[in-house]
């Protein structure tokens, strides 16, 4: 009886051990399923990680080649269509930044009154970059208007009667004696002039549109700059 008793612990004793082994071999199979189950996501992940990348790389190359074709612009008109400083052209992830700069024929601000006396005139003008028509006699004058007025400058003097209004600015070294029509503007004398000007009218519409016309916005140069970003 003895015997058979411990028969009967040793085969219960295997018994066990083989459930315990069997609950191992689970237990272990279970990690490397995880285990392979984590790998594979993460290479999945990766793999999804450098497609995006590249698909990424690829949209860059094409925004950048549409952005090297913005660099045949005539950016000195795209300046005086902005009207801007700072100017940005965006194609998707890449951008052009460029620069402009506001000119005007006026170097000083303009005051109210209808005449003005100066000894240089590029104090007041920048004669440079914008052009002034030259005239020689009062026959010389362009039709004008308020809205479209005009800057000339007397070679010799204007003396005489004045066929039809003159609307703008008038720049003299000479005499400026006029009766008849009027100059509604201002004029811009060296010579001493200031007690002709009864046919003068200080006009603050048509300064307005001289302004306006004799001003433009240039490229600055070198000032193109490529980046990349959300825009």
């Amino acid at each position: 009886m003895l015997i058979l008793h411990k028969v009967r612990l040793f085969m219960r004793s295997i018994l066990i051990n083989k459930k315990i082994k069997a609950s191992i071999s689970i237990v272990v199979l279970m990690i490397l399923l995880s285990l392979l189950t984590i790998l594979f996501l993460s290479f999945d992940k990766i793999v999804s990680h450098k497609e995006q990348q590249q698909l990424s790389y690829k949209t860059y190359l094409q925004d950048k080649f549409k952005i090297l074709d913005e660099l045949d612009r005539d950016f000195e008109k795209e300046c005086n269509v902005r009207k801007k400083e700072k100017n940005i052209i965006v194609k998707g992830s890449v951008g052009l930044h460029f620069s402009c700069r506001f000119t005007s024929v006026f170097k000083q601000d303009l005051n109210n009154k209808k005449y003005v006396s100066f000894k240089n005139i590029e104090d007041h003008f920048d004669i440079d970059n914008f052009q002034i028509l030259v005239i020689d006699n009062l026959d010389d004058l362009p039709k004008t208007s308020t809205r479209n007025p005009q800057i000339v400058y007397a070679n010799k003097p204007l003396v005489g009667r004045l066929k039809r209004n003159f609307y703008g600015i008038i720049i003299t070294d000479s005499l400026f004696e006029i009766t008849g029509k009027k100059l509604y503007g201002k004029l811009y004398s060296s010579y001493e002039n200031n007690g002709k000007s009864r046919y003068i009218s200080y006009k603050k519409s048509v300064i307005k549109y001289v302004h306006k016309k004799y001003r433009n916005w240039h490229y600055l140069e070198n000032s193109k700059n490529m980046i990349k970003g959300s825009f």
